[in-house]
């Protein structure tokens, strides 16, 4: 949940900077955290324990529509490529549908990304 709230953070701040753009946005957050899903579409901390409550707002900006939160299967996560060891097999498939090539240079052991593609609305 407070990874959640991180994210959402990040993406508001994105999301009213493309709306002073005159290209508005709705900030949509998938998560593979069933608990994290759970908390966010009820109201209140219900029988959790631990949870701050600065990190509820999130469930009032879901109940308001502003925030939309949907589940993700862990092997279609692309955040795990970058926070978990996942299986080679599983990685290279969601490099694959990454906007991005990535090249590592052994000479220099440098990672350069490059964007393949612009990101369509």
């Amino acid at each position: 949940l407070m990874a959640m709230a991180k994210g959402v953070i990040e993406a508001i701040g994105l999301a009213q900077m493309f709306e002073e753009w005159g290209r508005p946005r709705k900030v949509e957050v998938r998560s593979d955290s069933s608990a994290a899903i759970g908390t966010v579409h009820r109201t209140g901390n219900g029988k959790l324990r631990h949870v701050r409550i600065n990190d509820l707002w999130l469930q009032e900006r879901a109940k308001e529509g502003s925030l939309a939160v949907t589940k993700v299967l862990g092997a279609e996560n692309f955040a795990d490529i970058l926070t978990k060891d996942a299986a080679k097999g599983v990685r290279e498939s969601l490099l694959q549908r990454v906007p991005f090539s990535f090249e590592v240079q052994q000479s220099q052991k440098q990672l350069r990304i490059s964007l393949l593609e612009t990101v369509q609305e």
